[in-house]
């Protein structure tokens, strides 16, 4: 793979240190941690694409994909009886991410289009909005 700098992606990968300061807030250690990881497993990538730090970089989507679904469903299921309008509209957003993330990602894959779109100013404006996209759903998720 070429090495290569993308400044707009490593720059919005700065937006992953809100999900540690606010994870770590609301005493979800575990959640910052693995926000940090990917903000620096992120920064890495962003800033010498290499197969390495690619897959580096997916074992950290993976960890937070997986513990933030957890701990949605955790919360989901261990809700009081009485819902109140805010986690209704979060439990919205969350879910609005979550589809948002495969649209732009995976259909963009498939597609050609989005985050894989063959102008690379254009994928990485996709990406940069991905990242913002990602790190929303989850401060939901730490806040619900």
């Amino acid at each position: 793979m070429m090495e290569c700098y993308n400044k707009l992606c490593v720059y919005s990968s700065l937006l992953f240190l809100t999900n540690v300061v606010v994870a770590y807030w609301y005493e979800y250690y575990v959640y910052s941690v693995i926000f940090l990881l990917l903000t620096v497993t992120s920064v890495c990538y962003h800033s010498h694409y290499t197969t390495f730090t690619q897959n580096i970089d997916k074992v950290a989507i993976y960890l937070v994909v997986f513990y933030g679904g957890y701990l949605f469903y955790t919360k989901i299921k261990n809700r009081p009886e009485n819902v109140t309008t805010t986690q209704v509209a979060l439990s919205f957003i969350i879910g609005l991410t979550f589809l948002s993330t495969i649209l732009l990602y995976y259909y963009g894959y498939i597609m050609s289009s989005l985050c894989f779109c063959e102008d690379s100013s254009s994928a990485d404006y996709f990406h940069a909005f991905l990242h913002f996209v990602c790190s929303l759903g989850h401060l939901c998720i730490i806040i619900l």
